[in-house]
């Protein structure tokens, strides 16, 4: 079971705790103070398990919505599939732009992260990728363009 706190690190843990926190160079002396309450705990043998990774942002509402409305726009131009353009547009960006692989555990294959896992730069792929395809396939995405470009300007220092 995970339980995401915000800032606050709990005095101790049960063995069957998991907890994910959201750090920043602010809060290093809480997870000092967090290791030290909990080293009583390492004594009888256990250890402590710490999994450090950089948090990138995910994907925002708005991101969503626009990425649907192009995905929409797109798909009734070309007489298509809404989900297939999204794959289309997926593996282009995955083979082509960077767009991260996932490995699926079925198929043990690469196939494109799922953009409900997204983050707000990925998503940024995506929309170029879509903006490639529409153009290509003769599909006016203009109106959208200004929205994008505002939601670049917006979240660069993401």
């Amino acid at each position: 079971m995970e339980k995401v706190v915000s800032k606050v690190l709990p005095v101790s843990l049960s063995c069957a705790d998991t907890v994910a926190y959201k750090i920043n160079e602010n809060d290093v002396g809480m997870v000092k103070a967090f290791y030290q309450e909990n080293m009583a705990k390492l004594k009888d043998g256990r250890y402590l398990k710490l999994t450090l990774e950089l948090w990138e942002r995910k994907r925002t509402l708005e991101q969503n919505a626009l990425w649907h409305r192009i995905l929409r726009d797109i798909s009734q131009v070309l007489l298509m599939d809404i989900e297939l353009i999204k794959q289309g547009i997926k593996e282009l960006a995955m083979s082509e732009y960077g767009y991260p692989p996932v490995i699926n555990p079925i198929t043990s294959r690469e196939s494109p992260k799922p953009s409900h896992l997204a983050t707000v730069k990925e998503m940024a792929v995506l929309f170029d990728v879509a903006f490639i395809v529409g153009a290509e396939n003769g599909v006016d995405l203009s109106e959208y363009m200004e929205d994008v470009k505002e939601w670049k300007k917006k979240h660069d220092s993401v």
